[in-house]
């Protein structure tokens, strides 16, 4: 793991070609991003597997193709990319608005009552309210689909909220998720949201107004795949829920942790509440894309929120080829069953650096996936740690400090020191949208409630995907005084 954004340059930018998602991560995601079988669970296919002898160790098993954009690989992935690519053009961005401000509407009814029940009440977890509003926001724009999770009874929102845990922790604990496989919670869980997604996409084919649709559901359901065959279900079925975990939790991650900064900050809240009054007058208007890029300090804040609480924390990737990194460590190639680089070390020395099926030092076989004992060919970065390194961002670098991204202090930051959304062609394409629907949220939200803090709360960061809180975040909410809105 590397805190370097010189090698993070590297990897993600100058040698991406080089590099591509690997298959821990595949592999670990695969019932939830892509529904790709690879192996058989339980203690017993596991034990035998370490123990063999190399000569009877099993090929991998056939497998098809990963199908979501976050667990795909070169032509696939491009593909992916390319359909959604122009669902983010101005024009569309522009478009979104007038949506997010009708969702939004619902957050501010749910906020009200929160605010209306006073101290009195417990504290309001604004990380369950700000999911539920980027939920259906984002499948209104992309699925065509209003799955209201804000005012209804939200057992989808419930069940992909648990996944996203479960699938999370598999991919922590490496290998030995095939102990157990899928457990009865999961594959119910699976279940269910695999029931869902596969009737919208069967009630979005029979919809005789699909050729007049704009979301981009519609448009795979227009296009072609390379043999000139419609897309199947199963390709759809990833394709959306790759979306939608990229287009709720991000910028709900955003949006909560801009909340809970602002509650310990009262200082900038207030002055990203005048800049929304004297950018949108009017306590009900709805503010326009233009209206929305002249929030510069709302967007500082933003920014600073994103150095602390990255929405997605930690990324890896694993080599195709043999590599040197900038720091000059040597990186052995990894393929989707990448030798171990112990036998890889030795064949080099037998054979000239040609591959060959010897076993590692454990006597485990070459397969790196399965040794316990040998190191892998992973690289992966902390986004979390070298955003708040004092290295990049000197002494203060754990302060919430929006000043930091005025145009003149921004033009100095180092390279790939900053980089919540990614970088190089995996770049988000979702970036400028996420940052129009957090200031469309901010400004509905803060002109008519104040977030104070719960003086019995603290928060438990941690990783599921992208960083949530464990235990919710939770905080006061009260109406504003007038004067504060023009």
């Amino acid at each position: 793991v590397t805190v370097d954004p010189a090698v993070v340059a590297h990897v993600t930018a100058r040698n991406f070609e080089n590099y591509d998602k690997g298959p821990r991560f595949i592999d670990a995601f695969y019932d939830l991003l892509g529904q790709v079988r690879v192996a058989r669970y339980g203690l017993a296919p596991f034990v035998a597997l370490l123990h063999a002898k190399p000569s009877a160790w099993p090929r991998c098993p056939p497998r098809r193709s990963t199908q979501g954009i976050f667990n795909s690989n070169g032509a696939l992935w491009q593909s992916h990319r390319a359909i959604a690519k122009p669902h983010f053009a101005r024009d569309e961005l522009e478009a979104m608005v007038p949506i997010f401000s009708r969702h939004a509407a619902k957050l501010v009814a749910q906020l009200d009552a929160a605010a209306a029940a006073g101290d009195a009440a417990p504290p309001v977890d604004v990380q369950r309210l700000f999911r539920r509003f980027t939920m259906d926001s984002f499948a209104e724009l992309f699925f065509g689909v209003d799955l209201d999770t804000q005012t209804q009874p939200a057992e989808f929102a419930r069940h992909f909220d648990f996944l996203q845990r479960a699938f999370s922790w598999r991919f922590r604990v490496g290998p030995f998720w095939r102990l157990w496989g899928l457990t009865k919670r999961m594959r119910r869980s699976l279940g269910e949201l695999n029931a869902y997604l596969l009737d919208l996409i069967a009630t979005a084919r029979r919809d005789p107004h699909l050729a007049q649709r704009t979301d981009l559901l519609a448009h795979y359901l227009r296009s072609r795949d390379e043999a000139g065959q419609p897309f199947s279900d199963a390709y759809l079925r990833d394709m959306v829920l790759n979306f939608l975990l990229a287009g709720r939790d991000t910028t709900a991650a955003l949006l909560t942790w801009t909340a809970y900064r602002l509650a310990q900050h009262p200082d900038v809240d207030a002055r990203v509440v005048a800049e929304i009054a004297g950018t949108v007058p009017g306590a009900d208007a709805e503010p326009t894309f233009e209206q929305l890029g002249e929030l510069r300090f709302t967007k500082q804040v933003l920014n600073a929120t994103l150095r602390l609480h990255p929405p997605v924390p930690f990324n890896m990737r694993t080599a195709i080829k043999d590599d040197v990194l900038p720091n000059g460590m040597f990186i052995p190639a990894g393929t989707l069953a990448p030798p171990c680089m112990h036998a890889r070390m030795q064949a080099q020395r037998a054979r000239g650096g040609a591959d060959s099926p010897l076993t590692c030092r454990a006597g485990r076989g070459p397969w790196q996936r399965y040794c316990m004992d040998c190191p892998g060919t992973d690289i992966g970065w902390n986004t979390y740690t070298f955003q708040q390194d004092p290295e990049y961002w000197g002494p203060d670098a754990h302060e919430f400090k929006p000043e930091r991204w005025t145009q003149e202090r921004a033009a100095q930051l180092r390279n790939f020191a900053f980089m919540p959304f990614h970088a190089g062609p995996r770049i988000c394409l979702g970036q400028q949208m996420a940052y129009a629907e957090a200031r469309v949220a901010l400004v509905h939200v803060l002109r008519r409630f104040q977030f104070v803090p719960d003086a019995s709360f603290k928060p438990l960061p941690v990783d599921h995907i992208t960083l949530t809180s464990h235990n919710g975040v939770k905080l006061r909410v009260r109406r504003r005084a007038e004067p504060l809105v023009r």
